[in-house]
């Protein structure tokens, strides 16, 4: 699912809550990626992302569950934080918030909500428009714009 916010308001947060689901019936080497993400538009755009993973990735992972937080660009470049490995049926928040802003320029941290080695700033990028992103197995998202009204898109 997705949003894109044309309401010309910068997006202040977006918060996802979901259970780490059973490992995959067959484990064939297969990487799995579940998110929540935001995407700016514009030059070299990217998407920031607080990323459940299944499997190996540029981040490392194996036949085990675990999360990290990631901005990859579409010029190609790919930022992540170190791999934590959770548990099945385990509770995650990830939430990315508006750090700061100046001249057109936008900073952002994504993370997952208190568990330490999560955090990725990253800083003065343009947004000339937002789309919001989450996994199917999102139980609950949450994102709010600068006016301070919440939306649900459960």
């Amino acid at each position: 699912a997705y949003w894109n916010n044309g309401t010309g308001q910068s997006l202040t947060t977006f918060r996802t809550a979901w259970k780490v689901p059973p490992a995959p019936a067959s484990d064939s080497g297969q990487t799995i990626f579940l998110f929540n993400g935001i995407q700016n538009y514009g030059t070299n755009y990217g998407i920031l992302q607080p990323v459940l993973q299944w499997g190996p990735s540029a981040a490392g992972g194996g036949s085990y569950w675990s999360i990290a937080s990631w901005y990859v660009t579409s010029g190609g470049d790919a930022f992540h934080t170190t791999l934590v490995k959770v548990n099945e049926g385990e509770s995650l928040v990830g939430i990315m918030t508006l750090t700061g802003q100046s001249a057109g320029k936008f900073s952002y941290k994504s993370e997952f909500q208190g568990i330490a080695g999560t955090t990725l700033t990253i800083q003065n990028i343009a947004v000339s428009g937002t789309t919001v992103s989450e996994s199917p197995c999102a139980t609950n998202s949450t994102w709010t714009n600068v006016n301070g009204a919440p939306t649900n898109c459960n």
